[in-house]
């Protein structure tokens, strides 16, 4: 008995006295995931300025009015154009360019005078 009350005395001192400890951060890993996001952000970039490009090549689209978003190969169309015909052209440039998996077109058609 006399063993046991000494054997818990001294887990209470060490459980008292012991320093805390913490996980670490593994640095390398937090600059992986920077590197990472820094990579998708390009790449993001890359396929607005692809989409952008096909849509200026396209003849007979006025590409002025239409805003480009690409987040992870879909990109998404929003604006306005002068008539209904452009709407799928925009589509259809913007499924010509690189790495553009799918696109949401929410183009919608100018009033006169706007």
């Amino acid at each position: 008995m006399n063993n046991l009350v000494k054997l818990i005395g001294v887990t209470v001192c060490i459980a008292l006295f012991s320093p805390p400890t913490f996980a670490q951060q593994d640095d390398s890993t937090s600059q992986s995931q920077v590197n990472v996001k820094k990579q998708v952000r390009t790449l993001n970039r890359q396929t607005e300025y692809a989409v952008r490009k096909q849509l200026a090549a396209t003849k007979g689209l006025s590409s002025n009015g239409i805003t480009v978003v690409a987040r992870g190969g879909v990109v998404t169309l929003s604006g306005s154009v002068t008539d209904a015909p452009q709407i799928q052209m925009a589509e259809d440039a913007a499924h010509r360019a690189p790495q553009v998996k799918s696109v949401a077109n929410h183009i919608v058609i100018r009033e006169h005078g706007s």
